[in-house]
């Protein structure tokens, strides 16, 4: 926020200060002129001049005073926090799901142990299809086993794939990856079917409404 100077308690000290001081210097300059016989113009002159000296070294002091001030408030920096982009959030996470935390370690370790592999596509597959499921509360038993299957295997997979890679060798390490990473692409695949084929039913249930509503408005013209 921006203070006005006018309405700055300090300057209104400073004020008080500098006008005191000027009528103090002000009536010692006239009686020493009236006591050394001056007459009324250099009288005058000399009031003036010890009157605004001081007034003019109080201003300067105080200036350079807020000056200060000012400079070292600008040279404060402040850390804002930054908002935490949803790239960072696991989507797991951000979709709310059920076991959210062990899902999202697991692929995290997946990729990890797999980096050259692009895993992303099969866990966002599989994180929206339980995000529907959980959602509607599906009871259709396909729907049902998918779900349970990803949330105990997916881990299951990744953890005993990394006490494997810890005994073994080269060679047998890419294996045990490669099969891993083609187990959890499979998976994708099959999470994304039933999210398209649920999508699919969505829109002929719509459509049949919509159909519905046409006919009950042509019906309505004939009455």
């Amino acid at each position: 926020a921006t203070t006005r100077l006018g309405s700055n308690p300090s300057w209104g000290k400073a004020g008080g200060h500098v006008t005191g001081l000027a009528i103090s210097a002000g009536c010692v300059a006239g009686l020493a002129a009236f006591q050394l016989g001056a007459d009324g113009i250099v009288a005058g002159f000399i009031v003036t001049l010890l009157a605004f000296v001081p007034a003019f070294l109080s201003v300067s002091a105080w200036r350079g005073t807020v000056s200060e001030r000012l400079a070292r408030r600008d040279a404060v920096t402040y850390e804002v926090a930054k908002p935490v982009a949803a790239e960072t959030i696991p989507i797991e996470q951000q979709l709310a799901l059920e076991g959210a935390e062990r899902l999202s370690s697991a692929w995290d370790n997946a990729s990890r142990l797999a980096p050259n592999y692009a895993l992303s596509t099969s866990r966002e597959a599989c994180a929206h299809f339980l995000a529907r499921f959980e959602a509607e509360a599906d009871c259709e038993p396909e729907n049902v086993d998918l779900a349970v299957f990803i949330r105990r295997q997916v881990p299951a997979l990744v953890d005993e794939t990394q006490a494997v890679l810890n005994n073994i060798g080269r060679q047998e390490r890419g294996n045990a990856i490669a099969g891993m990473v083609a187990s959890l692409k499979q998976l994708g695949k099959e999470a994304a079917a039933k999210s398209e084929r649920h999508s699919l039913l969505a829109e002929e249930r719509l459509h049949l409404r919509q159909s519905h509503f046409a006919q009950r408005k042509a019906a309505s013209r004939d009455w």
